[in-house]
């Protein structure tokens, strides 16, 4: 965060710290604050995105970064300013999120650096990429754009089977290194909905005219419900697993509140908060049944990042003379774009999501009855640390119904 910051929704308050949910309040703030300005921006009411994925790229860049640059975007991600420290926390993160998933759960992120051979990239920065980053790391010729881009696309695709197709020819025509990461979970509700009981129902608008019809899925059960009045919504939450290590909340506002006016209460009640609420209202009230009703459906979601990024404090790293990444490589880089992909699939005994976000850095300077009938917000979280995965809004009935982010960097 810095001082010319529009709106400031959280404040980093937590020192250095020892463990891994003291730290995870870094990448949770920067996903509140990403998720509030790419919804801002792109006026976005029906979107999914992985602010950990975006949070993940950020932080390989900023390792490269020098000056002003650096400066911003350590403030903008709150990474540790002491960056031997800050590998080290990151690492326990890392370990935390992906090495201990219950059964029923799959979660794996991967960054990739892909390098154009014309472009010398420093031994030191791909040794910090390798070892704190696991990061795959591969030289291409970027002349030979198809090529080039079916050769990005195995490489993603060996690691994760179901992700397709995230780059295409002109990524490389733009770009003299791609840094990036791929992000996919895969979760088993711990109490799914019968599909026995999901039926077809007509959607009206605000005229209470037919636009259409959604399937909309049913359970009735004990699950963790919450009435947020300081939020004017109401939460539930679904677990995944068997150790419910892993949620999703849905935030459902109250009839005629929209969801970004519930948003904006996440400066005042932290996500932390909204888990303790919710795991004391159950013990308290664990045998009241409620009734759920939500759709099943499918979001894709692709979305540049500059323009939040900017509203964040992230500005030199966008501009050819003023971007500083003498640690990446000595050629004068600076950020291109970064571009986010992102899909969910929401059925009733399973959730699928996965994201990109490569970064480009070019070559060239240039420009209890709880049914959903209105827009809501989900999170999909790891509870532990209260670590935001992906986060969305539905908002597909009014309308009737790809999680890749990356960065790509230029030189001079």
């Amino acid at each position: 965060m810095t001082s010319i910051m529009l709106i400031m929704l959280l404040t980093f308050l937590v020192a250095s710290c020892n463990c891994a949910v003291e730290f995870s309040s870094r990448p949770r703030n920067f996903s509140i604050e990403i998720f509030f300005f790419t919804q801002r921006e792109g006026r976005l009411d029906h979107f999914v995105m992985s602010p950990f994925c975006i949070w993940s790229v950020m932080t390989g860049a900023y390792a490269g970064a020098h000056g002003d640059t650096n400066t911003q975007i350590q403030r903008a991600t709150g990474i540790l300013k002491n960056h031997t420290l800050f590998l080290k926390r990151l690492k326990d993160l890392s370990n935390t999120l992906f090495q201990s998933t219950p059964n029923g759960v799959e979660l794996s992120s991967t960054t990739f650096l892909f390098q154009d051979k014309d472009v010398s990239v420093l031994q030191s920065y791909k040794t910090t990429l390798n070892r704190s980053y696991k990061a795959q790391l591969r030289i291409l010729d970027f002349q030979d754009t198809l090529e080039t881009a079916n050769q990005a696309n195995r490489v993603i695709q060996n690691i994760f089977p179901t992700v397709s197709n995230v780059f295409h020819a002109d990524d490389f025509a733009k770009a003299s290194l791609i840094l990036g990461n791929v992000i996919y979970f895969r979760g088993i509700l711990k109490t799914p909905f019968n599909v026995s009981y999901t039926t077809e129902e007509i959607i009206y608008d605000e005229k209470n005219k037919s636009i259409g019809s959604i399937s909309m899925m049913h359970q009735k059960g004990k699950l963790p419900y919450s009435n947020f009045e300081t939020m004017n919504s109401y939460i539930l939450e679904l677990p995944y697993g068997n150790d419910e290590k892993f949620c999703m909340l849905v935030i459902f506002p109250y009839p005629g509140v929209r969801p970004i006016d519930v948003y904006r209460n996440l400066d005042k009640i932290y996500i932390k908060d909204i888990l303790t609420k919710l795991e004391t209202d159950f013990k308290n009230n664990g045998s009241q049944e409620i009734d759920v009703k939500m759709p099943r459906f499918r979001i894709r979601t692709s979305m540049p990042l500059r323009k939040p990024l900017n509203d964040m404090g992230v500005f030199d790293a966008f501009e050819p003379d003023l971007g500083r990444f003498e640690d990446i490589s000595r050629d004068g880089l600076y950020i291109h774009s970064v571009e986010h992909k992102a899909e969910i699939i929401f059925a009733e005994s399973e959730t699928v999501v996965f994201a990109t976000t490569p970064g480009y850095f070019d070559n060239q300077p240039f420009s209890s009855n709880l049914k959903a009938q209105q827009p809501f917000i989900f999170f999909l979280i790891e509870k532990p640390t209260a670590t935001i995965i992906f986060a969305g809004i539905y908002s597909r009935h009014r309308y009737l119904n790809d999680l890749n982010s990356r960065i790509l960097f230029n030189d001079d």
